[in-house]
């Protein structure tokens, strides 16, 4: 379902941009956007924000308007890895392959660097963002960081989550509804553990011994992705499919698994 709207968003923004460059006065210029491309997409207050390595664009679903999203609005980079909105708190994050991080609050553009200027090592590729209140999760090649919308820093980062503290990619976060646990999708398998509540504020997800693999019936593979859905949290693993959390067990669904991690 999911990916059958976005491929009707797309052909219809292909088609509102051909007929709109058809109407281009003789002797002027207009931005030709690639908008068969998009590998990001979000959606916040009647406006899709779309985006790729190639442009990124928006389109707004109340007067079918295609306007251009880049430097030049106030974008800090052209690679966008990832854009996520909270329609509740109207906050989006757009995410860069560097690291690099622009936030949208209230419909004002910002930069956030920290990420990009840190010292960490490799790849900081920003692989997905999921806003819970005014808690950003940004799942990155390194780790996840958590970024506080309110006072905008780093609240802490959850690194090398992998056995011996060594180097896990996380391709995706995501909280259950009662936001008292916390799910990874990783290179090595999807990872859980409790997360923060007033009855257990100490827990600390900096260490890697208060995680744990679920691979009792999930597959110890790639996850590339993870998601809350109404109270039900799923997990797409590589070359398996898309499996349900049924109370304490992993079911497998018979739906096709995406691989999200590869070019």
């Amino acid at each position: 379902m999911r990916l059958l709207t976005v491929l009707l968003i797309l052909l219809c923004s292909k088609a509102l941009f051909s007929q709109t460059t058809s109407n281009v006065p003789i002797g002027t210029w207009r931005t030709h956007l690639p908008t068969t491309s998009v590998t990001t997409i979000a959606l916040n207050q009647g406006k899709l924000y779309c985006a790729s390595i190639i442009s990124s664009f928006t389109y707004d679903l109340t007067d079918n308007h295609l306007a251009t999203l880049s430097r030049i609005d106030g974008l800090a980079e052209g690679d966008v890895s990832i854009v996520r909105f909270n329609e509740k708190t109207n906050t989006g994050i757009i995410g860069y392959a560097s690291g690099n991080i622009d936030l949208i609050i209230n419909g004002k553009l910002s930069n956030f660097n920290l990420i990009l200027q840190s010292n960490i090592q490799g790849s900081k590729n920003i692989n997905d963002i999921a806003i819970y209140d005014k808690t950003a999760f940004i799942s990155c090649d390194f780790g996840v960081v958590l970024i506080d919308l309110v006072k905008l820093e780093v609240k802490e980062s959850w690194l090398d989550l992998n056995v011996n503290a060594s180097p896990n990619q996380i391709y995706g976060c995501t909280l259950n509804d009662a936001q008292d646990s916390v799910f990874l999708a990783t290179q090595y398998g999807l990872l859980s553990a409790p997360y923060y509540t007033l009855s257990n504020p100490g827990l600390n997800l900096m260490d890697f011994n208060n995680w744990s693999f679920s691979n009792s019936t999930l597959p110890s593979t790639i996850i590339s992705a993870v998601a809350s859905l109404n109270g039900t949290i799923y997990a797409a693993v590589n070359s398996k499919g898309v499996y349900v959390l049924n109370g304490s067990n992993w079911q497998n669904m018979n739906l096709t698994s995406f691989d999200t991690t590869q070019p």
